[in-house]
Protein backbone atom coordinates (compact mmCIF):
# COMPACT_ATOMS: atom_id res chain seq x y z
CA UNK A 1 0.00 0.00 0.00
CA UNK A 2 1.17 3.45 -0.82
CA UNK A 3 0.73 6.52 1.31
CA UNK A 4 -1.11 8.80 -0.14
CA UNK A 5 0.38 11.99 1.11
CA UNK A 6 3.94 10.98 0.63
CA UNK A 7 3.67 8.28 -1.65
CA UNK A 8 5.95 6.06 0.40
CA UNK A 9 5.00 1.91 0.35
CA UNK A 10 4.00 0.42 3.44
CA UNK A 11 2.86 -2.87 4.39
CA UNK A 12 -1.08 -3.68 3.93
CA UNK A 13 -1.36 -4.56 7.45
CA UNK A 14 0.01 -0.69 8.24
CA UNK A 15 -2.40 1.83 9.85
CA UNK A 16 0.10 4.73 9.92
CA UNK A 17 3.10 5.39 6.95
CA UNK A 18 6.21 4.29 7.99
CA UNK A 19 7.69 7.38 6.52
CA UNK A 20 5.36 9.72 7.36
CA UNK A 21 3.14 8.93 10.24
CA UNK A 22 0.18 9.50 8.72
CA UNK A 23 -3.33 7.59 9.12
CA UNK A 24 -2.85 6.04 5.13
CA UNK A 25 -6.76 5.44 5.33
CA UNK A 26 -7.07 9.26 5.24
CA UNK A 27 -7.66 11.13 1.70
CA UNK A 28 -5.00 13.51 0.56
CA UNK A 29 -5.82 17.00 1.22
CA UNK A 30 -8.00 15.70 4.13
CA UNK A 31 -5.78 18.50 6.59
CA UNK A 32 -7.05 21.29 4.19
CA UNK A 33 -9.95 24.10 5.33
CA UNK A 34 -13.63 23.13 3.91
CA UNK A 35 -14.50 25.35 1.82
CA UNK A 36 -17.25 27.70 3.42
CA UNK A 37 -20.27 28.23 2.09
CA UNK A 38 -21.13 31.57 -0.53
CA UNK A 39 -22.39 33.99 1.36
CA UNK A 40 -26.34 35.02 0.65
CA UNK A 41 -26.75 37.34 -2.54
CA UNK A 42 -27.48 40.71 -1.50
CA UNK A 43 -31.28 41.57 -2.10
CA UNK A 44 -31.26 44.40 -4.49
CA UNK A 45 -34.94 45.18 -4.43
CA UNK A 46 -35.48 43.41 -7.94
CA UNK A 47 -38.48 40.91 -8.43
CA UNK A 48 -36.83 37.18 -8.40
CA UNK A 49 -39.17 34.85 -9.65
CA UNK A 50 -39.52 31.44 -7.36
CA UNK A 51 -37.70 28.47 -8.33
CA UNK A 52 -39.54 26.10 -10.15
CA UNK A 53 -42.12 23.64 -8.27
CA UNK A 54 -42.34 25.65 -5.22
CA UNK A 55 -45.89 27.17 -6.22
CA UNK A 56 -48.57 24.48 -6.01
CA UNK A 57 -50.92 24.59 -9.04
CA UNK A 58 -54.54 26.30 -8.63
CA UNK A 59 -57.02 24.18 -8.12
CA UNK A 60 -59.35 22.38 -10.45
CA UNK A 61 -62.04 25.30 -11.54
CA UNK A 62 -65.77 23.82 -10.73
CA UNK A 63 -68.03 22.80 -13.61
CA UNK A 64 -69.62 25.70 -15.00
CA UNK A 65 -66.94 28.44 -13.11
CA UNK A 66 -64.70 29.08 -16.17
CA UNK A 67 -65.23 30.31 -19.78
CA UNK A 68 -65.96 28.26 -22.92
CA UNK A 69 -63.92 28.59 -26.25
CA UNK A 70 -66.68 30.70 -26.92
CA UNK A 71 -67.14 33.14 -24.47
CA UNK A 72 -70.06 32.23 -22.69
CA UNK A 73 -69.82 30.46 -19.48
CA UNK A 74 -69.87 26.65 -19.40
CA UNK A 75 -73.66 26.14 -17.84
CA UNK A 76 -75.21 22.26 -17.92
CA UNK A 77 -77.92 22.03 -20.54
CA UNK A 78 -81.27 22.43 -18.53
CA UNK A 79 -83.31 23.01 -21.49
CA UNK A 80 -86.89 21.24 -21.57
CA UNK A 81 -86.45 20.69 -17.80
CA UNK A 82 -89.15 23.15 -16.46
CA UNK A 83 -88.53 25.88 -14.11
CA UNK A 84 -85.91 25.70 -11.27
CA UNK A 85 -83.16 24.68 -12.94
CA UNK A 86 -80.07 27.74 -13.99
CA UNK A 87 -80.99 30.12 -17.08
CA UNK A 88 -78.39 31.26 -19.45
CA UNK A 89 -78.17 34.84 -20.00
CA UNK A 90 -79.47 34.76 -23.52
CA UNK A 91 -82.73 33.60 -22.40
CA UNK A 92 -83.39 37.27 -20.49
CA UNK A 93 -83.16 38.36 -24.42
CA UNK A 94 -86.90 40.59 -25.88
CA UNK A 95 -87.91 38.13 -28.36
CA UNK A 96 -90.40 39.75 -31.04
CA UNK A 97 -91.65 36.44 -32.13
CA UNK A 98 -94.10 37.18 -29.11
CA UNK A 99 -95.77 39.64 -31.82
CA UNK A 100 -96.56 36.60 -34.00
CA UNK A 101 -100.52 36.26 -33.53
CA UNK A 102 -102.40 33.48 -32.33
CA UNK A 103 -99.38 32.54 -29.52
CA UNK A 104 -97.84 30.34 -32.64
CA UNK A 105 -94.03 31.24 -30.77
CA UNK A 106 -95.44 29.57 -27.60
CA UNK A 107 -97.49 26.84 -29.37
CA UNK A 108 -94.21 25.63 -31.13
CA UNK A 109 -92.06 26.23 -28.65
CA UNK A 110 -93.22 23.59 -25.65
CA UNK A 111 -95.34 26.81 -24.24
CA UNK A 112 -98.80 25.59 -25.07
CA UNK A 113 -99.97 27.23 -21.78
CA UNK A 114 -98.84 30.19 -22.35
CA UNK A 115 -100.30 30.13 -26.20
CA UNK A 116 -103.90 29.77 -25.28
CA UNK A 117 -103.48 32.34 -22.38
CA UNK A 118 -102.08 34.85 -25.34
CA UNK A 119 -105.37 33.96 -27.49
CA UNK A 120 -107.61 34.32 -24.61
CA UNK A 121 -105.81 37.78 -23.31
CA UNK A 122 -105.76 38.77 -27.46
CA UNK A 123 -109.85 39.01 -26.77
CA UNK A 124 -109.77 41.32 -24.49
CA UNK A 125 -106.14 43.21 -24.77
CA UNK A 126 -106.03 42.62 -28.85
CA UNK A 127 -101.86 42.82 -30.12
CA UNK A 128 -100.78 43.48 -26.86
CA UNK A 129 -101.81 39.82 -24.99
CA UNK A 130 -98.38 38.76 -26.88
CA UNK A 131 -96.52 41.58 -25.11
CA UNK A 132 -95.12 38.79 -22.08
CA UNK A 133 -94.37 36.74 -25.02
CA UNK A 134 -92.04 39.19 -26.25
CA UNK A 135 -90.46 39.79 -22.54
CA UNK A 136 -90.43 36.20 -20.95
CA UNK A 137 -90.75 34.22 -24.83
CA UNK A 138 -87.06 33.11 -24.30
CA UNK A 139 -86.80 32.11 -20.67
CA UNK A 140 -90.20 29.52 -21.40
CA UNK A 141 -88.99 28.63 -24.84
CA UNK A 142 -85.19 27.63 -22.44
CA UNK A 143 -87.90 25.47 -20.24
CA UNK A 144 -89.94 24.26 -22.28
CA UNK A 145 -88.45 23.04 -25.11
CA UNK A 146 -85.18 20.75 -25.31
CA UNK A 147 -82.45 22.30 -27.08
CA UNK A 148 -79.20 20.34 -28.33
CA UNK A 149 -76.76 22.80 -27.05
CA UNK A 150 -76.78 26.87 -26.38
CA UNK A 151 -75.48 27.45 -30.17
CA UNK A 152 -78.58 25.40 -31.41
CA UNK A 153 -80.83 27.70 -28.99
CA UNK A 154 -79.43 31.02 -29.46
CA UNK A 155 -79.88 30.52 -33.56
CA UNK A 156 -83.10 29.20 -33.30
CA UNK A 157 -84.10 31.95 -31.24
CA UNK A 158 -82.38 34.70 -33.57
CA UNK A 159 -84.73 33.00 -36.54
CA UNK A 160 -87.76 33.58 -34.77
CA UNK A 161 -86.72 36.79 -32.91
CA UNK A 162 -85.83 38.15 -36.73
CA UNK A 163 -89.29 36.68 -38.37
CA UNK A 164 -91.04 38.45 -35.18
CA UNK A 165 -89.76 41.52 -36.54
CA UNK A 166 -90.98 41.30 -39.71
CA UNK A 167 -94.23 40.48 -38.40
CA UNK A 168 -94.05 43.51 -36.00
CA UNK A 169 -93.43 46.00 -38.74
CA UNK A 170 -96.43 44.83 -41.44
CA UNK A 171 -98.69 44.56 -38.56
CA UNK A 172 -97.63 48.33 -37.88
CA UNK A 173 -97.36 50.07 -41.37
CA UNK A 174 -101.02 47.86 -42.00
CA UNK A 175 -102.22 49.44 -38.92
CA UNK A 176 -100.69 53.16 -39.73
CA UNK A 177 -102.51 52.40 -43.37
CA UNK A 178 -105.82 51.12 -41.90
CA UNK A 179 -106.10 54.44 -39.59
CA UNK A 180 -105.45 56.34 -42.49
CA UNK A 181 -107.92 54.29 -44.31
CA UNK A 182 -110.50 55.12 -41.92
CA UNK A 183 -109.85 58.55 -41.46
CA UNK A 184 -110.29 59.19 -44.86
CA UNK A 185 -113.30 56.99 -44.85
CA UNK A 186 -114.95 59.40 -42.42
CA UNK A 187 -114.06 62.54 -44.15
CA UNK A 188 -115.62 61.19 -47.40
CA UNK A 189 -118.76 60.44 -45.55
CA UNK A 190 -118.72 63.74 -44.12
CA UNK A 191 -118.21 65.33 -47.45
CA UNK A 192 -120.95 63.37 -49.35
CA UNK A 193 -123.53 63.95 -46.24
CA UNK A 194 -122.95 67.70 -46.10
CA UNK A 195 -123.47 67.59 -49.93
CA UNK A 196 -126.97 66.43 -50.11
CA UNK A 197 -128.06 68.47 -47.58
CA UNK A 198 -127.29 70.97 -50.07
CA UNK A 199 -128.59 70.11 -52.93
CA UNK A 200 -131.82 69.07 -51.41
CA UNK A 201 -132.92 72.41 -50.05
CA UNK A 202 -135.72 74.12 -51.24
CA UNK A 203 -136.20 78.29 -52.22
CA UNK A 204 -138.99 79.45 -50.02
CA UNK A 205 -141.54 81.79 -52.11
Amino acid sequence: MFCGHCGAENDDQTKFCTSCGRLLAEPAGSDAVAAAPPPPAEDDGRYKAPPPGSIPPPPPAAFGSGPSSGGYVQLENTSGMGGGHPLPPETQNMNFAGCLPCGIFAFLNGSALWGLITIAASLVFGNLAGLILVIKGNEFAWQNRRFESRQQYRETMDAWNQWGKVWFIFSLVMAVIGFIAYIALIVWAVSVDSGGMSGSGTTPF
